[in-house]
């Protein structure tokens, strides 16, 4: 039987193998047909799908315009829109407000609220700032802080904000002027940070 086989693979005689053979060939030899086609299949929409997407990718993107009566579809346009000053001071006053103020720390939700506009080295440093300042300064005492007449400078070398910090110890008042060198950095884009502006590094300044 073998021989018979091996000599059809030599000779390609299909019609001289026994009738049991024979029908296992042809068996075989539709199942291998079958398998070539469904590969042929799937590499072809394997193929499809990767071209619609590399075209969905590089092709502008529709917005959709609701009101009460329409749908209306608008295409628009990719580019890479350039961040304003407004929306510089805007990140600015926010991690100011969030970093600095409160009437009684709460180390996660100051965390949780800066964490959006800063970067991870950023929120590291002010984690262990805050740890120790909890330990040091608020074990014994009532302690509020807020923040008033932000000011912010931009120019080509630096970003300098200037604030008011107002410290109440067991409801007492005591104004420090407070003076923030800020590097900021580009990244990525997201629902809290639309415009991918993040706060790398500050370096506090006492004023008089």
């Amino acid at each position: 039987m073998i021989e018979k086989i091996k000599n059809f693979l030599k000779n390609k005689q299909v019609d001289n193998l026994p009738q049991g053979v024979h029908s296992q060939w042809i068996t075989l030899n539709r199942v291998l047909m079958f398998y070539r086609y469904m590969s042929a299949v799937f590499i072809f929409l394997a193929l499809g799908a990767w071209v619609m997407m590399a075209w969905s990718l590089l092709r502008d993107p529709f917005v959709v315009v609701l009101n009460h009566k329409e749908r209306i579809w608008v295409e628009s346009e990719k580019k890479d829109v350039p961040i304003e000053r407004e929306e510089v001071v805007e990140i600015i006053k926010r991690f100011i407000e969030k970093r600095y103020q409160w009437k009684k720390l709460n180390l996660d939700e100051v965390l949780h609220h800066i964490q959006p506009i800063t970067t991870s080295g950023l929120l590291d440093k002010i984690k262990d700032d805050l740890l120790l300042f909890i330990k040091n300064d608020l074990s014994k005492k009532k302690f509020e802080q807020a923040v008033a007449n932000i000011d912010v400078k931009i120019s080509d070398s630096a970003v300098i904000a200037s604030f008011d910090r107002v410290i109440r110890v067991d409801g007492l008042p005591l104004v420090a002027p407070l003076q923030l060198s800020l590097e900021l950095i580009r990244g990525s884009r997201t629902r809290f940070n639309p415009i991918g502006l993040y706060i790398n590094g500050i370096i506090e300044h006492q004023r008089n």
